[in-house]
């Protein structure tokens, strides 16, 4: 392959023929390894002014390890492209080349051009851009001025969830044969197969980073007893949160409305697992209780204790036992690795 795309990995037009993608929705994570190109809708374009983005969203993450360009909606290299009312709404966008080789829309840049010509574009604002482990404020990097286009401008997820904001701000108002606005956090992308009309992506299809979220507040205890510092994990579709509960037993998180998988641990308990159900009427969804564990060893410990066996009156071995844990706090006996020590030899069983 030579580059990973959301739609498209290579646009490789025939003698620089023209493409137009036009009312897409793409909702993945995008990774190329080694030099290849990544991009939400394309990895690479290979000819300056062949390709035409319009009213396009691409949601997910977009990855690459060496490639000259990852980008929320094109990945690069440097090539011109047409990019008009479009959304590059990722969670993150990453390299681990250069900060070059990054942006919101467009991933590749030199010191000298733009290569996106549009207007109307726009990108989440809480996208990370990052090269390696280092977070990018390209719009406010005083050492450089980067390419606004390539950027796009930023927009907050409460501006995402208005429908003003895709009829109006974004410009897709007048285009309601593709597009429908209704009540739901984005619009509904529909077409005419034969008599029927059907529906491509639902307004309610979206990450859980782009939802709507609740400020929430729960409790972990035993019995009356409040259980500090167990960790409480959420977990829906690729989506994960975490928190702590503090002294009192009591933690506090922000949730979208839906099922999440919770799993929730602390060392001398047995671990729970459930399935809730966060909805806007149910305030004891996020109560637990666990239940004390009798045996409890952190993982990795060792206990260690001296042995005699007997045959009658005869002393036949003496030596030091040594019991390990190698599992959860779920005591399990196939989580214990035994092993005796005589004369520097070691016997495992």
């Amino acid at each position: 392959p030579i580059s990973a795309g959301g739609l498209i990995g290579a646009a490789q037009n025939t003698q620089g023929a023209p493409l137009t993608i036009e009312n897409c929705v793409v909702n993945a994570d995008i990774t190329s390894e080694g030099k290849f190109l990544a991009g939400g809708l394309i990895g690479s374009v290979s000819w300056n002014n062949a390709v035409t983005i319009k009213k396009c969203i691409a949601m997910g993450t977009v990855s690459n390890e060496k490639g000259q360009g990852a980008g929320g909606l094109v990945g690069g290299p440097g090539r011109r492209v047409t990019i008009n009312n479009s959304a590059a709404l990722q969670e993150e966008v990453s390299t681990k080349k250069s900060n070059y080789s990054v942006d919101r829309i467009f991933g590749y840049a030199d010191y000298n051009n733009v290569y996106v010509v549009g207007k109307q574009n726009f990108a989440y604002q809480d996208m990370r851009v990052k090269c390696g482990e280092i977070l990018l404020d390209k719009e406010n990097d005083k050492d450089r001025e980067w390419p606004e286009l390539h950027r796009g401008k930023s927009a907050s997820k409460t501006e995402l969830l208005t429908t003003n904001f895709w009829k109006t701000t974004i410009g897709w108002g007048s285009d309601t044969e593709n597009w429908e606005f209704v009540d739901k956090p984005f619009p509904t992308l529909k077409m005419k197969r034969g008599n029927d009309e059907v529906e491509i992506f639902s307004g309610t299809d979206i990450p859980d980073y782009l939802q709507a979220t609740n400020s929430l507040s729960g409790s972990v205890k035993s019995g009356k007893t409040a259980i500090a510092d167990a960790e409480i994990t959420f977990k829906k579709g690729r989506s994960e949160k975490k928190a702590i509960t503090g002294s009192d037993g009591n933690f506090s998180i922000e949730l979208a409305n839906g099922d999440y998988d919770v799993t929730i641990k602390k060392t001398g308990y047995f671990t729970v697992k459930k399935t809730v159900t966060i909805s806007d009427t149910d305030s004891e969804a996020l109560n637990f209780t666990m239940v004390t564990n009798p045996v409890s060893m952190p993982s990795g410990q060792t206990v260690t204790g001296t042995f005699q066996t007997t045959d009658a009156d005869t002393v036949t071995a003496d030596g030091e036992i040594k019991l390990k844990y190698e599992g959860t706090e779920n005591l399990q006996l196939n989580d214990f690795s035994l092993s005796s020590e005589k004369d520097g030899t070691v016997y495992d069983r």
